[in-house]
């Protein structure tokens, strides 16, 4: 039973990774952009 449980965990975090991996990779990206710019 414990295994399952800790699988659930990680299902329900995931999407959460994904959204902090899109948020890091777009102020990544804005950095870039402003460095370019100067």
């Amino acid at each position: 039973m414990k295994p399952k449980r800790t699988k659930c965990c990680i299902e329900s975090y995931q999407p959460l990774l994904g959204v902090i991996t899109h948020f890091c990779t777009g102020c990544f990206i804005f950095q870039l952009f402003l460095q370019l710019k100067k």
